[in-house]
């Protein structure tokens, strides 16, 4: 689409709300249009909140790319021939560069030891969440354009479109992407260990500054495939994306 617009197809139900549909696509001809369909989406989260009474209903994620046609890939995905990364593998690099990252930034990082990590795994029938410790430096990595399973997403649309606008080209693409995304809408989250599974990791971990600056939170997509454990996998499984 035109650098002025955001992407779309008219795929929304019938009355557009968030909890009817996985995929929810729209169009807007202008910033003033974008910011309108903003304030919907976030109308209608505010509605299922409301139907939900105690059910959780999660927060809103926005993520911004200047170009539509790129996939939600996350850095270690754009890396050649990491589709299949095992889980494991990604913990032994980044225990692997720790020393020279707590060397260069006076920082340390109490992270699992890979056999703790791997015992960790092999106890999983669905991996929901890495460690705190982990969590906390891979936040770190990530931020510093270490190759990460995680792929960023900010509270803010606004930070969001900042991403999507910030890049001129010299021959820009027809259309850049503003992405929104609704893990749990006051239902149950269904998933099967043998099938690819998102999560979200929150904010409150202590990480690095743009972690907050940017008002972060991450997902992650893994399988787990039999004799040899958790696999990257691209793509969103489960929640609402608009």
């Amino acid at each position: 689409m035109a650098r002025d617009e955001f992407p779309g197809r008219e795929e929304a139900s019938e009355d557009g709300a968030l909890n009817r549909s996985t995929t929810n696509c729209f169009k807007a001809s202008s910033w003033a249009a974008c910011k309108a369909k903003l304030k919907e989406i976030s109308a209608q989260r505010s509605m299922i909140k409301a139907r939900a009474g105690s059910r959780w209903v999660s927060e809103l994620l926005y993520r911004g790319q200047s170009n539509a046609e790129w996939p939600l890939n996350t850095t270690l995905e754009r890396q050649p021939g990491s589709m299949d990364y095992h889980a494991l593998a990604h913990h032994l690099a980044i225990v692997r560069v720790k020393p020279h990252i707590e060397t260069l930034t006076g920082k340390e990082w109490a992270v699992p030891d890979p056999t703790e990590f791997e015992d960790y795994l092999e106890k999983q029938r669905v991996f929901h969440r890495f460690d705190p410790r982990t969590y906390a430096y891979m936040a770190y990595l990530r931020h510093l354009g270490f190759p990460s399973p995680l792929l960023d997403w900010s509270r803010s649309p606004f930070i969001a479109a900042f991403f999507a606008f910030r890049e001129a080209p010299e021959i820009p693409p027809d259309f850049c992407s503003l992405y929104g995304y609704l893990e749990a809408a006051g239902g149950g989250k269904g998933t099967a260990s043998d099938k690819p599974h998102i999560r979200s990791m929150g904010p409150d971990v202590r990480t690095h500054r743009r972690h907050f600056l940017q008002q972060c939170e991450y997902t992650f997509c893994l399988i787990k495939e039999r004799d040899v454990g958790y696999l990257n996998r691209p793509g969103i499984a489960g929640g609402h994306l608009v």
